[in-house]
């Protein structure tokens, strides 16, 4: 079985097909983000996302 998405790069688009290693990594790398985005504010001043 394997995820199909369309992934632009430098203006061209390509199709890419997944594996389920690779859609578990995504999946984890894109729960990261989303916390680190929620996150205070760091010494820096850097905010999360504002809602």
């Amino acid at each position: 079985m394997a995820v199909k998405l369309d992934a632009t790069r430098y203006g061209a688009t390509q199709t890419v097909l997944l594996s389920v290693a690779q859609l578990d990594r995504l999946i984890d790398e894109l729960a990261y983000a989303r916390q680190v985005m929620r996150a205070p504010a760091g010494q820096h001043g850097r905010t999360g996302e504002v809602r």
